[in-house]
């Protein structure tokens, strides 16, 4: 499976299904909003892509892959984009993701970036 594939997933995934804070998934939450953050929909992605969960196992299987075939596509569309050197694994891209001012369209464009390099 390509990198590039599952970044473009998860950022369809989020402008269709929706873009949250603070949790990975979430449906129908006390604000009416719904839909998953930027780990959650590479994860879901990555899952809708030939990778069933099974549990924990599935978890570190989803980190393995993250790091190994997309942390570094998406740590260059930050630079590209907004000129910041951060160090996006899993936990920093929840970090960013979960901003105060964070806006889906960045998060959108972000991962859209990471599938062009």
């Amino acid at each position: 499976m390509q990198g590039r594939t599952v970044l473009l997933a998860a950022a369809d995934m989020l402008e269709r299904e929706g873009w949250v804070q603070g949790t990975m998934c979430a449906t129908d939450l006390d604000n009416g909003e719904s839909g998953r953050c930027a780990v959650g929909a590479l994860y879901a992605a990555f899952e809708a892509n030939g990778n069933p969960s099974d549990g924990v196992q599935y978890m570190d299987r989803c980190d393995t892959y993250y790091r190994t075939r997309l942390q570094r596509r998406v740590e260059a569309a930050m630079r590209t984009l907004y000129g910041n050197d951060l160090k996006l694994d899993p936990y920093g891209l929840t970090v960013w993701n979960d901003a105060s001012k964070r806006e889906k369209s960045e998060v959108v464009a972000l991962l859209r970036k990471a599938a062009t390099l």
